[in-house]
């Protein structure tokens, strides 16, 4: 088989000097098993060469250096895609707000993405990557399912969310109204929703804001409550050790730690020797708990008193 690749040369009159090299792609020579695909690539590089003193050919290239370069590419791509699937099963894992002992992967400050933690293998990677684009393509298919109608009192959905509890919210527009902006809480029953509480608006960023202020305020004031359609795995994935059974049924969990308190109560061990005791993070519905009770807890302001008039003193 003949490989070629595109060489890349630089003339003379440029001011950094001449210079010839295979032209590289990602820090990888390119390789064509076709002259004519490379003889097309060297065309759209001369065409698109912000200066004349660059031009670009085709030569065939030594086999060996062009098996090396396959190679190379091919682990590019490979890891290019691992990268991919880190990034997509990262993002859901911090959606679901998954426990540590549950992630298949952690974020790295320094380089802004996600790794994976270790001990997780490329194949564990692979099918939990097939695992959530299945959840994600079967919540897209059961939205759908459920839709609500186009049309409701002149009114085109255009955006909503529903909970677990079968209750959400919904932002929806009709040019024709005079007030053409909606935002509805809505209850679904069978897949049929009843609207009730619109909100009304001129403008549709303030319909968007109303719409993004009540879907959080919701879940603020319902923090265990998740998006219906998907609350299933995400509990699971938050009970169960591991992701290999994902099935609807909490049935997988972790085995029982072994009692090595020799029968002292959480808090005695605490008070008498905490270092032992691991780092255990307050959970989101604790934080939440917590902030209610220091405004309850929070004194109140007093009244200023009002400064007598000018008459009043008279």
């Amino acid at each position: 088989m003949e490989y070629y690749g595109i060489w890349a040369v630089r003339g003379p009159g440029s001011v950094m000097g001449r210079a010839e090299a295979w032209n590289k792609r990602d820090g990888v020579p390119e390789v064509f098993t076709s002259k004519g695909e490379a003889q097309a690539q060297a065309e759209q590089y001369n065409e698109s060469t912000a200066s004349v003193h660059v031009r670009y050919y085709v030569k065939e290239m030594e086999p060996e250096l062009a098996k090396n370069a396959l190679r190379d590419m091919e682990k590019a791509a490979a890891a290019q895609k691992r990268a991919e699937m880190l990034d997509v099963i990262g993002q859901f894992e911090k959606s679901r707000n998954l426990s540590e002992r549950n992630r298949m992967t952690w974020f790295h400050n320094d380089f802004g993405d996600f790794r994976a933690k270790p001990g997780v293998t490329d194949e564990q990677i692979a099918a939990r990557y097939g695992e959530v684009l299945e959840m994600k393509l079967e919540r897209e298919q059961t939205r759908s399912a459920a839709a609500v109608p186009d049309n409701i009192h002149g009114y085109t959905v255009t955006q909503s969310v529903c909970f677990s509890n079968d209750r959400g919210f919904a932002l929806a527009e009709n040019p024709r109204a005079s007030s053409p902006f909606v935002t509805w809480q809505f209850t679904e029953e069978n897949g049929k929703r009843e609207y009730y509480w619109g909100h009304y608006f001129s403008k549709e960023e303030s319909a968007a804001n109303d719409y993004d202020k009540r879907v959080n305020e919701y879940r603020v004031d319902y923090p265990t409550l998740t998006e219906k359609y998907f609350y299933l795995a995400a509990a699971e994935m938050s009970a169960e050790q591991n992701y290999n059974m994902i099935d609807g049924a909490i049935n997988n969990l972790p085995p029982a730690r072994a009692d090595l308190t020799d029968g002292q109560t959480y808090e005695e061990i605490k008070e008498l020797a905490p270092e032992t005791l691991p780092d255990v993070k307050p959970s989101v519905t604790e934080k939440l708990e917590a902030a209610k009770r220091a405004v309850k807890d929070a004194p109140k302001k007093q009244p200023r008193e009002k400064k007598p008039s000018e008459l009043e003193r008279g």
